[in-house]
């Protein structure tokens, strides 16, 4: 007997989806492109052919809505910017590509939450070799090429930035960042981690957190005996007094925790405001709301939501971003003489190292 053709996977799916749509059943996702996992004609009778094609069929659905669950496609690419090697070094970059866990990165298809789940668990590090080699590539920058690969979108790196459980997912996040996306892009993603969102421990059994190793990748161009990505020097000086300012306003914090019970509802303060077109600066502000979270080590945050009253709009800014200080030679402070149910000045509760105060 001839043998059977077999059909176009894409013929079956439509057929399935006809069939799925007369019943009132949900639709399924196409199959698998291999032939096996297909049902040609003739051969219904076979012994569990059938069984095989359903489920198939169901695991193709589970995937379809998984995807669906969590869908990105509407979301903006993000803007970035290099050579084909996603500007590493192209011995890297070679060694990487033709590594064997490339090949199964690869094969794990183009959805991003599996790659998300390979991150969380198996990077151990997010140095670019694996330690004790010079020539085998670190699990971390295979997965980051393949990041490269797919080209990521603003909510994947929403997500990805959003593991405070994984600091080194994270890292791995800030690492696509600073290698490919637009320089001038790069303190929007960035600050928050600078200034009190990047505590947690990098890596388990080290000193370093989060903060102090980005601190590092973003002003400097030599990370582990390989080079980072050249930042235009008008960039590079702005992302530099930026850092600056962070510094100073960790050592405003501190001064202002002494009165952080005075900070309530209706106080005058100064605090910064800055947006993409304005460089930061001190406008007089009132003190509408306090609000408490936590970090990515678990403690807690102290912010304030506070309203411009020469501008008619407002902000939630840190503790470090309020000056309570007029701005007059002088220099009085603002909260001078304001009473609070525990007394003129309250020490922070269980002293400032209970709170993260910037």
């Amino acid at each position: 007997f001839p043998a059977l053709p077999l059909p176009d996977p894409r013929v079956l799916a439509a057929m399935a989806a006809q069939a799925a749509a007369a019943s009132g059943a949900p639709v399924l996702a196409p199959l698998h492109q291999s032939p096996h996992l297909n049902l040609p004609p003739g051969l219904a009778a076979v012994p569990g052919a059938r069984e095989n094609y359903a489920r198939a069929l169901a695991e193709g659905a589970a995937a379809s809505t998984q995807r669906s669950a969590e869908d990105y496609s509407l979301s903006p690419k993000l803007p970035t910017h290099g050579s084909e090697t996603f500007n590493l070094n192209p011995l890297l970059a070679n060694c990487v590509l033709n590594h064997e866990y490339s090949r199964i990165l690869w094969e794990m298809g183009e959805a991003f939450g599996p790659l998300l789940q390979e991150a969380r668990e198996k990077i151990k590090h997010v140095e670019p070799w694996q330690r004790g080699t010079q020539r085998t590539p670190s699990t971390a920058f295979c997965i980051l090429v393949r990041l490269f690969q797919l080209g990521l979108t603003e909510a994947h790196m929403t997500k990805l930035l959003a593991q405070k459980d994984r600091p080194l997912v994270r890292a791995v996040g800030f690492l696509y960042l600073r290698y490919v996306l637009k320089p001038e892009l790069l303190w929007r993603y960035c600050e928050d981690v600078f200034i009190d969102d990047g505590r947690a421990i990098l890596e388990e059994g080290r000193k370093e957190t989060l903060g102090e190793w980005l601190r590092g990748v973003l002003t400097s161009q030599q990370y582990h005996g390989t080079q980072l990505p050249r930042i235009p020097t008008k960039i590079d000086r702005d992302i530099r007094a930026r850092v600056a300012l962070v510094d100073e306003s960790r050592e405003r914090a501190s001064d202002n925790a002494r009165y952080l019970d005075r900070f309530e509802p209706g106080c005058q303060v100064r605090a910064i405001y800055g947006d993409s077109k304005n460089e930061p600066a001190w406008y007089d502000a009132v003190v509408e709301s306090i609000e408490k979270d936590t970090d990515d080590a678990g403690k807690e945050r102290v912010r304030f939501q506070v309203q411009f009253p020469d501008y008619g709009h407002g902000a939630l800014v840190r503790l470090g971003d309020l000056d309570t200080r007029n701005n007059d030679s002088n220099g009085e402070s603002l909260l001078k003489g304001k009473k609070t149910e525990s007394g003129p000045v309250a020490a922070v509760a269980g002293g400032a190292g209970q709170v993260h105060l910037f």
